[in-house]
C-alpha cells in the first residue's frame, strides 16, 4: 500500500497518518509518522574565502575556491574551467567535500591559470551552477627586443624613445633614478623610457627599479641589467 500526497508546501513540516477502512469501517488512526520537512530543491550559496566573489593568488602559490551546496538529497558537484572543460582530481587540482562544503584547490598557480571557473550541482530537485573568476598575481617578466640588446646611438637633443614589452599582474610601479629629462609611462603591454635633450653624458645603464605592490606589501625587482644600455 502505498499514497503520493500532492501539492505539499516547501519548507513546511508535515506529520502522516494512515487509517484503513474495510465494509465495518474505520479503524483507530496510526501513530503519527516522524516531522518531515518538505525540501526538494536543491539550494546553493557562495561563500568564497573571505567573502570575496573572486578568488586571488600569488604565482607558484595556490588558490583556494570554496562553495557551500546543501539540499535534499545530497547533491553531485562538478568543476569546470573555462565554461566547459571539466576539472579532474590530479597535480594541478585538488578536489575536496566536507560535509557541504566543496573545495577546489588550484595547485602551483600560472598566469594560465587566470578565468573563468564554475561549480555545477545537480539533484533530483534540478541544478545549479556558480561562477568564479580567478587572477594570478605574478612579478614583472620583460622582453627586451633584440635591438635593444646592443649598444644605441642617437644625435644630441635627438627624441630617444624605448618601449619595453612585459608582463605583470597588477600593473607595476616604476620608480626611475636619472634626471629629470627622462621619463617613464606604464602601459598594458609596455613600459616606455623617453630620453630629451640627450648629450653626451646620457650614456651607460638607466637605473631603475619596478614596484610591485600586493596589498601593503611591496616587492622590488631590479631591471638594470634588463633594459639594455
Amino acid at each position: 500500500t502505498h499514497f503520493t500526497v500532492p501539492s505539499l508546501v516547501e519548507d513546511h513540516i508535515y506529520e502522516f497518518r494512515v487509517t484503513a477502512e474495510n465494509e465495518a469501517g474505520k479503524g483507530a488512526p496510526s501513530d503519527a509518522t516522524t516531522p518531515t520537512k518538505i525540501q526538494m530543491h536543491l539550494l546553493l550559496h557562495q561563500n568564497f574565502l573571505k567573502k570575496l566573489k573572486d578568488a586571488e593568488g600569488n604565482e607558484d602559490k595556490t588558490i583556494t575556491l570554496e562553495c557551500e551546496v546543501t539540499g535534499t538529497p545530497k547533491a553531485d558537484v562538478e568543476w569546470f574551467f573555462k565554461g566547459t572543460k571539466e576539472i579532474s582530481q590530479g597535480a594541478k587540482y585538488t578536489i575536496t567535500r566536507d560535509g557541504d562544503k566543496c573545495i577546489l584547490v588550484i595547485n602551483n598557480a600560472t598566469p594560465d591559470d587566470v578565468d573563468e571557473y564554475s561549480i555545477k550541482a545537480c539533484n533530483k530537485g534540478g541544478s545549479r551552477i556558480c561562477h568564479f573568476n580567478v587572477n594570478v598575481r605574478s612579478p614583472p617578466r620583460f622582453h627586451l627586443p633584440r635591438k635593444y640588446q646592443d649598444v644605441l646611438d642617437y644625435d644630441k637633443d635627438e627624441l630617444i624613445v624605448i618601449k619595453i614589452p612585459y608582463n605583470s599582474s597588477p600593473l607595476p610601479n616604476v620608480m626611475l633614478s636619472k634626471d629629470k629629462n627622462v621619463s617613464i609611462d606604464v602601459n598594458d603591454p609596455a613600459i616606455t623610457l623617453t630620453i630629451r635633450n640627450g648629450d653626451k653624458n646620457t650614456t651607460g645603464r638607466q637605473l631603475e627599479r619596478v614596484t610591485l605592490k600586493h596589498g601593503n606589501i611591496y616587492n622590488y625587482y631590479s631591471v638594470v641589467e634588463e633594459i639594455g644600455q
